[in-house]
């Protein structure tokens, strides 16, 4: 059990830990912190539920929310996380699966990491420069649908490019949503009049920021399936919310560059990702009705584990020494530092935005006769 948390609107729920993050491989802890924050270790995955005992695990516990006409909110925390880390909420139909599966406790998805394939609704799989939400959909003539229908910003290897927003709205010091501190999501589940899925819509805010992003999907056809009518049954019978922390190096589906060459990464650099990401601020609601005072905050004063610049304590969006540094002087991944790899505005920068940065944002290098340029 990794503990109790609240969401408003709906009550106290428990979480409980992935019995295997994958086959044979045990899974790190989510932690719930005083009621309200989840906190998911890298190589993590925890279960929302009912109740939460110590023992074999069974499907009955786990939470089965219907969300057809709702909104689901909550303020995630993905600072520091960089190319190929990946910080991920979403639902799936464990309350109604069988079957054990190779992890030990009944978890399946569309992508039967487990071996159990089911439906999926990905609310949020994201890092600082990526953001997908995906839908797919399942029955048990055709299968799952492993590729669904996503979203957001990034894609490259086999995915779709996302393209609803860009690099300048959306990552490390942006203009609507700065991925370097906490920001707000809203997922929704519109319906038509005769209570069929209508489409997922996502909002994604930031307290002090001038604009919001948002993206709707609603058009979803696949030969054997009929996507929006089983996603539909699904959501009905109740969808178990999951959340997952995890790094991999073949993670450019989600935030390489595209065949535009404008995505976020050129390179997913896994060993670089910190131990962890947060969620808070959880809220269930009906579509149009406001958000509650505590799904609106910046950060509802959690620590993000100081900004020590002896690199011996996590600072701001991740470790302090060589890794994920804000303003350090010699750290891979920080801001403004003068040798940094992969940062922004370094001079002699690798991955950066600076002068004579290699794979700036956009692709290559803009505003230096020494690199090619490519991308913006």
């Amino acid at each position: 059990c990794g503990g109790e948390l609240v969401i408003e609107g709906h009550g106290n729920i428990q979480l409980i830990r992935a019995g295997s993050d994958t086959p044979g491989q045990p899974a790190a802890p989510v932690e719930a912190i005083e009621g309200d924050l989840a906190f998911a270790h890298m190589g993590g995955r925890a279960y929302f539920a009912d109740t939460c005992e110590e023992g074999p695990y069974s499907n009955t516990p786990y939470l089965a929310l219907n969300l057809l006409g709702k909104t689901f909110a909550w303020t995630t925390d993905v600072s520091g996380t960089g190319c190929g880390c990946n910080a991920a909420f979403y639902l799936v139909s464990m309350r109604q699966n069988p079957k054990v599966g190779s992890c030990g406790d009944y978890y399946c998805d569309a992508m039967h990491v487990c071996g159990v394939e089911c439906a999926e609704i990905d609310m949020q799989e994201a890092n600082q420069y990526s953001w997908m939400s995906t839908m797919h959909t399942f029955n048990p003539q055709a299968g799952a649908d492993s590729l669904g229908v996503a979203r957001g910003y990034g894609g490259s290897v086999g995915e779709p490019e996302r393209r609803d927003w860009t690099a300048t709205e959306y990552g490390p010091g942006a203009s609507c949503i700065d991925t370097t501190k906490p920001f707000q999501v809203a997922v929704s589940f519109p319906t038509t009049a005769d209570g069929t899925l209508e489409a997922m819509e996502l909002k994604l805010t930031q307290e002090g920021s001038s604009c919001d992003l948002t993206a709707r999907n609603d058009v979803y056809n696949l030969q054997g399936h009929q996507p929006m009518q089983e996603l539909t049954e699904a959501l009905k019978a109740g969808m178990t919310p999951v959340m997952s922390y995890w790094k991999s190096a073949d993670m450019l589906w989600m935030d390489g560059m595209g065949a535009d060459g404008r995505g976020p990464c050129v390179q997913d650099t896994p060993q670089w990702c910190p131990d962890h990401a947060r969620f808070y601020g959880f809220s269930i609601r009906d579509i149009g009705a406001p958000a509650p005072a505590s799904a609106t905050g910046a950060d509802a004063g959690y620590p993000t584990y100081g900004a020590d610049t002896d690199g011996a304590a996590y600072g701001t969006g991740g470790y302090t020494d060589n890794t994920y540094a804000a303003g350090g002087t010699t750290g891979d991944y920080a801001t403004g530092s003068a040798t940094a790899g992969y940062a922004a505005g370094g001079a002699t920068a690798g991955y950066g935005t600076g002068t004579n940065a290699d794979y700036s944002a956009g692709g290559y290098s803009t505003g230096d006769a020494s690199w090619t340029s490519y991308g913006s």
